[in-house]
C-alpha cells in the first residue's frame, strides 16, 4: 500500500508528516519503489523487514538510509538475537557472497511443527540453524540478499494451499485433471493471482 499513497494523485491534498515510515515484509518491495516512496514522501522512510512464521518474524531487517543505499537486499541480521548464515546441502557454512540456503540462528526460533517430529528435523541442523528453504548470500557488510527458493516451508506450503477458496470446489470437478495457483509480481500490486486448470 505504501506505494500507492507515495504516487497518489491526490496525496498533496493531505497532511501524511504523520506516517514516518512504511514498512514491508513477506516479499521484498521493487527497487525503484523504495526510491519512489523516500522521494514522494521525504518525510518517511520505507523500511524492510525478513523473518518467517518458524522464527517469530524475526530474522533481517533494512531501515532508513541503509535501505536506500541497499534497496534489493532485506538487511542484517538482528542482532543480538539472530544469526544468519548460508549453509550447504550438509550444513556446512558457506564463504561470505557464496549463495546457499539462508538459515537462522536465534532465541525466538520455534521449537518444532506440531506432531510432525520428521518436518522438524529435516528443518534444523544438529547445532541449531533453521532451514529457511531460502537461497541467498551475505555481502562483505553482512546484508542478506534473498536470490531463490529451495523449497517451500511447511507453514507456507500450508498457507499456500490454504489461500484460494475456490480450489476445493474447483478440484471436486470431474473433468479436472489438476489445478495450480500461483502469485505473480506486479509493477502495482504486491501480487497477482493466477490461476491454471487442466
Amino acid at each position: 500500500m505504501s506505494i500507492e499513497i507515495a504516487t497518489h494523485p491526490k496525496r498533496h491534498d493531505y497532511d501524511l508528516t504523520s506516517c514516518t515510515a512504511f514498512v514491508a515484509g513477506g516479499a521484498p518491495r521493487p527497487v525503484d519503489h523504495v526510491k519512489k516512496i523516500r522521494k514522494e514522501l521525504d518525510h518517511a522512510y520505507p523500511l524492510l523487514g525478513y523473518g518467517l512464521t518458524e522464527t517469530n518474524g524475526v530474522g533481517c531487517g533494512n531501515f532508513t538510509e541503509n535501505y536506500l543505499a541497499k534497496p534489493e537486499s532485506t538487511g542484517p541480521a538482528t542482532k543480538p538475537l539472530v544469526e544468519i548464515e548460508m549453509l550447504d546441502d550438509d550444513g556446512n557454512i558457506l564463504p561470505q557472497g557464496e549463495r546457499g540456503e539462508v538459515c537462522i540462528r536465534s532465541i525466538a526460533n520455534f521449537n518444532g511443527y506440531w506432531n510432525n517430529p520428521e518436518a522438524t528435523e529435516a528443518a534444523f541442523t544438529k547445532d541449531g540453524w533453521f532451514r529457511t528453504g531460502d537461497i541467498g548470500y551475505l555481502d562483505e557488510d553482512g546484508y542478506l540478499y534473498i536470490v531463490d527458493r529451495k523449497r517451500i516451508s511447511s507453514s507456507a506450503a500450508a498457507k499456500i494451499s490454504a489461500a484460494p477458496k475456490w480450489r476445493p470446489p474447483l478440484m471436486n470437478m470431474m473433468i479436472l485433471s489438476s489445478c495450480l495457483y500461483l502469485a505473480l509480481p506486479m509493477t502495482n500490486m504486491a501480487k497477482c493471482q493466477l490461476l491454471s486448470i487442466i
